[in-house]
């Protein structure tokens, strides 16, 4: 057997300028050797040392991904937040006791398994696409390796490969992991059901007494309880406040609406496909066919290799095709093909499928929609600029009613929350701010989304309480009748349910009591019928073959019987790539699960050391180093 040697550096540094992992090493990071380069050592498994090189390489990789995954950049204190560090270093832990375990058996590849990897590396090819000497050390040069410690690199990479072929072949076969979930999800059920509500009941509930009336109230706090409100006091400006107020010039509208000419008003257009042949004589012959209707004009498409976006030319007017085309299709009075007809690029069939007559929308028509908007842009900053005024009188100690007094700002009383809220008081930006201050507490301007300001005083806070029956009475009157015709509703299912139950047609016994019935065919979990209220679908799975349910619903009730009951084919061609997926799903869990059990047993059999207090020191100084983010270790 070939003899293992170590490299005196980390082929963390090679693959991460090369930007190639070797074998496909996927979330277990990039594989290799782990010798000190020159600083202490951050963790040891058996013979082999991480060091502090090889720890912050990973590291930064690490945090620069989840920099990328999560939108902003990551400082080192948020990545250490989420676990990154010990991410990391976990992963290079389980590549050590690999590296540590091949060199105990002696386990290494041959000199051809190398050549091979390296001639296949894309990052040492040169202009013909072959593996190029030169391109080799070059790219060598470039991380500071000769040839012989990078062949150890990819030696040892190898070797870890070989490891963790053999630790995945392990793990079995997974029949009856995929035959438990198909069983689930494959399922099929044939079900009848029907919705019963008080339009299908023949006496329905009646004016209840005062005593009824009062259980219900009783037994129902909460339909009767006003919640808490908050009697507010605010000043707030806005565009539309102001915009009200701005003069706009004849002159600002008309040039507005020049501005907007493609917006209101736009040629004829029509929506069209085209298929262009190399010969008029091609062209023609394909006309014939799809005139004798042998052919449709996508089977022409399709037979020349085209798909729809290579003959879309999309909504066009008279100015963007060419002459020829133009004449034909805009002088057209109904869809089709037409052709051939000379283009651009040649003899074309064109297919006509929709027309947009031209339109013209008049200043006047629309005037006071352009005055609008250059009033409210305007308007917007005026706001801004009113924004550091306000803050300064509030801050010096103003009330709301000077500051309306002086300034454009407008005052404003109201109870929180408003049945119908208008205004600023629609923004959630207020009613966030409505809820979170006290009573007379001074809070800070806010904006909210639409460009405005404003400022809260909480005057009162009123506690929530249960509305007197007297005042909700005729809220007590429906809520009692609606619960008394459900009670009826469900009685009525239940003396249904025990006809069916006791061999009554489903379909029949609902004709006769003035019902629809529906069914449903060969529906599973994973393929739930789309026109099947999701209740009935939750309930269905939960039966046994020929068994029936009464579901109470808002709507009223659902009966329901599953008529047949098809356990998972497994032999179902169609169900195939599906057992793949799962398959492959499985396998990939389980040798993650495989992997991570077996580096853990290398791991306690060669023993470890980890130096978490040089890792948090070197992370803090770094930190601090770098304003927080992680740079290079010195």
């Amino acid at each position: 057997m070939t003899e293992r040697k170590r490299s005196k550096k980390s082929n963390f540094f090679v693959w991460g300028v090369m930007g190639v992992l070797v074998l496909g090493m996927g979330g277990f990071g990039l594989s290799g050797a782990f010798l000190n380069t020159g600083g202490s050592a951050v963790a040891t498994v058996g013979d082999e040392e991480i060091s502090v090189d090889v720890f912050f390489a990973a590291l930064r990789q690490d945090v620069a991904q989840a920099s990328q995954d999560f939108g902003f950049p990551m400082t080192l204190e948020q990545a250490q937040t989420f676990g990154i560090d010990q991410v990391t270093l976990r992963r290079l832990l389980s590549i050590a006791a690999l590296d540590n375990e091949s060199g105990n058996l002696n386990l290494s590849v041959g000199d051809q398994a190398v050549r091979n990897e390296l001639v296949q590396n894309p990052a040492f090819r040169g202009l013909n696409g072959s593996f190029d000497t030169a391109a080799y050390d070059f790219a060598l040069q470039q991380i500071g390796m000769s040839r012989d410690e990078y062949d150890i690199v990819v030696r040892n990479a190898l070797t870890q490969s070989i490891i963790r072929t053999g630790v995945a072949q392990s793990g079995g076969d997974n029949d009856t992991a995929v035959n438990t979930i198909m069983g689930y999800i494959g399922e099929l059920r044939d079900f009848d059901w029907v919705l019963i509500n008080a339009d299908s009941l023949t006496e329905t509930a009646g004016a209840p007494s005062q005593a009824e009336l009062q259980d219900y109230y009783t037994a129902n706090p909460a339909i009767f309880t006003q919640p808490e409100t908050r009697d507010l006091t605010y000043i707030a400006l806005t565009p539309e406040i102001l915009a009200v107020d701005i003069d706009v010039s004849e002159a600002d509208i008309a040039s507005e609406y020049n501005a907007r000419d493609e917006l209101y008003n736009q040629d004829a257009s029509v929506f069209v496909d085209r298929i262009t042949f190399g010969t008029q004589a091609e062209a023609e012959a394909a006309k014939a066919e799809i005139d004798a209707g042998t052919a449709g004009f996508t089977d022409i498409a399709n037979a020349r290799g085209l798909i729809a976006a290579d003959i879309s030319l999309g909504l066009v007017t008279e100015f963007q095709i060419s002459s020829a085309a133009a004449a034909v299709l805009f002088s057209a009075t109904e869809l089709g093909v037409y052709g051939p007809i000379e283009s651009d690029v040649g003899p074309a069939l064109f297919r006509l499928n929709a027309m947009q007559a031209a339109s013209s929308i008049a200043l006047d028509e629309v005037r006071d929609e352009i005055r609008d908007a250059i009033a409210l842009n305007a308007a917007g900053s005026l706001v801004v600029s009113a924004y550091d005024e306000v803050d300064d009188l509030i801050a010096g100690g103003a009330s709301f009613e000077e500051v309306a007094d002086v300034t454009d700002m407008q005052l404003f009383t109201t109870r929180f929350p408003a049945e119908t809220p208008e205004g600023i008081e629609t923004q959630s930006a207020f009613s966030i701010e409505a809820l979170v201050a006290e009573i007379n507490e001074d809070r800070d301007i806010q904006e909210t989304d639409n460009g405005g300001i404003f400022v809260v005083r909480v005057d009162g806070i009123n506690a929530e309480f249960v509305r007197p029956l007297a005042e909700t009475r005729d809220l007590a009157l429906e809520g009692q009748m609606a619960t008394r015709n459900q009670e009826l509703v469900l009685e009525h299912a239940a003396t249904l349910q025990s006809l069916i139950d006791t061999g009554a047609d489903f379909s029949a016994t609902m004709a006769i009591n003035g019902l629809t019935a529906n069914s449903a065919e060969s529906i599973s979990r994973n393929s739930p019928a789309s026109d099947t209220p999701p209740t009935v679908l939750e309930a269905i799975f939960e039966l046994e073959d020929r068994q029936t349910s009464i579901i109470d619903d808002v709507d009223g009730a659902y009966l329901v019987k599953v008529t047949n009951l098809a356990p998972f084919d497994r032999g179902n061609a169609a169900t195939t790539e599906v057992i793949d997926q799962i398959q492959s799903q499985i396998a990939a869990s389980l040798e993650s699960d495989l992997f991570a059990y077996f580096t853990n047993a290398l791991m306690g059999e060669a023993g470890f050391t980890i130096d978490q207090p040089l890792i948090s020191s070197i992370v803090l100084q770094n930190a601090v180093a770098n304003d927080g983010h992680i740079g290079h270790v010195h």
